[in-house]
């Protein structure tokens, strides 16, 4: 039988370089080393390392090994990134196997566990204002405010620093 998937804490980690270390481990669980995303001071890096992934359902995650050591307080961020996808084909002439339809599982489990914890850190309206306006931003305006328009049905650019200080 196989290992029932827990998405239990954070899909990602973080570590500061200290211009010497390579190797840097992660705990989660992914399906492929095309599922981890790195950003080095909150850049996304694609070349330059690569992903070791831990055998067995026993010890989930990896490492990330760069080929040059990150500089001396460089951020590293290593999170799990699931793209949309199915992982299985199951065919219309025989029942699909107990192991496909698992791993496809633990897939949506884990992908709907990212979108939960991302969605913890998210601005959510009180439940009785859910219908009461437009939540779309408005084009950007350097060095605005971001704020309620005079209705309070909407966003609206705001003052600047200046006038908001004066």
């Amino acid at each position: 039988m196989g290992v029932v998937f827990k998405a239990t804490g954070g899909a990602g980690v973080g570590f500061a370089g200290d211009g010497e270390r390579t190797v840097f481990p992660f705990q989660f669980a992914v399906f492929g080393s095309d599922d981890v995303a790195v950003r080095v001071d909150g850049k996304p890096v694609t070349t330059g390392f690569h992903v070791a992934l831990n055998d067995g359902e026993d010890a989930p995650g990896g490492a990330v090994i760069f080929e040059v050591a990150p500089s001396v307080g460089a951020a590293i961020s290593i999170r799990r990134y699931l793209r949309l996808r199915r992982l299985s084909a199951y065919g219309s002439s025989a029942s699909p196997r107990g192991d496909a339809v698992d791993r496809d599982l633990d897939y949506l489990t884990a992908a709907l566990g990212d979108v939960d914890q991302a969605m913890r850190g998210s601005l959510r309206l009180d439940p009785a204002d859910q219908d009461a306006g437009d939540l779309a931003l408005p084009r950007m305006v350097p060095g605005r405010a971001l704020m309620w328009n005079d209705q309070g049905d909407g966003l609206a650019n705001g003052p600047d620093a200046g006038e908001i200080a004066s």
